[in-house]
């Protein structure tokens, strides 16, 4: 789902302004709202902006933090390959 906004907000030119909400970080990290909730709580996940009472994230900043993981978990297995 984030893949297919991503392209949406490519051909627009506003994708450093795209948000996306909760249900869509959950069904992409297939966790729970209160998992999210801890994950910003120890600073480990960008945190939510306010709107109208609902929480988003803007997609970039989700995307950043789905990039670090990726290369983390390429990194361990690059050492445990190589240990």
């Amino acid at each position: 789902m984030i893949a297919a906004e991503v392209q949406v907000e490519e051909t627009t030119g506003l994708e450093s302004r795209a948000m996306i909400d909760v249900r869509a970080i959950m069904r992409t990290l297939r966790c729970s709202d209160r998992t999210i909730q801890r994950l910003v709580a120890e600073r480990k996940f960008p945190p939510p902006v306010m709107l109208r009472g609902a929480r988003r994230w803007f997609l970039h900043q989700v995307q950043e933090f789905l990039e670090a993981r990726a290369e983390e978990a390429r990194a361990a297995q690059r050492e445990a390959a190589g240990a």
